[in-house]
């Protein structure tokens, strides 16, 4: 699947990470959010289920997040 030029300028500030820097959380939901507008066909993890972020990742995300 091609990517158009449009969902590679949606996917370019997610894709410009230092190698040494780990996306975080929201960083990923983001570019998994941007990837769905553009049409890649994938669905977001339902609630609860084994690969959806858990309420503990989301409060571990939060003690690490830019202001």
């Amino acid at each position: 699947m091609s990517k158009t030029r449009q969902e590679e300028r949606l996917l370019l500030p997610f894709v410009e990470l230092s190698n040494n820097m780990k996306q975080g959380l929201y960083a990923n939901i983001n570019a998994k959010k941007a990837r769905i507008k553009a049409g890649s066909g994938e669905k977001m993890n339902k609630v609860g289920s084994k690969k959806a972020p858990t309420a503990k990742d989301f409060r571990e995300s939060a003690k690490t997040a830019k202001k």
